[in-house]
């Protein structure tokens, strides 16, 4: 009998797949100029791309960045039940 073949699932992201049609249409037009990515790849394999213009604030990005990254840490922190995030959100609300 032939070992199980573990079978990738290349089903395509609609949802990213809107948001980068989206981006790029604001990028052809000039109203987007910079951007910054963590892009997951179907290997699990992370990549981290940016292109910034000349006339992006570089403050302002840096500060978008932070902001970017704190935000994704805690909505992923929200979906573990044991995290600290989730243990001061109860604290808030449920005190």
């Amino acid at each position: 009998m032939a070992d199980p073949v573990d079978i990738k699932d290349s089903t395509p992201n609609g949802a990213l797949i809107e948001l980068l049609t989206k981006r790029l249409s604001e990028a052809k037009t000039g109203e987007l100029r910079s951007m910054f990515m963590v892009c997951g790849w179907d290997d699990d394999c992370i990549s981290v791309p940016w292109q910034i213009d000349s006339r992006t604030s570089a403050n302002r990005f840096i500060g978008g960045l932070v902001r970017g990254a704190t935000d994704f840490i805690v909505a992923m922190n929200l979906k573990n039940d044991d995290s600290m995030s989730t243990k001061m959100v109860e604290r808030i609300i449920y005190p």
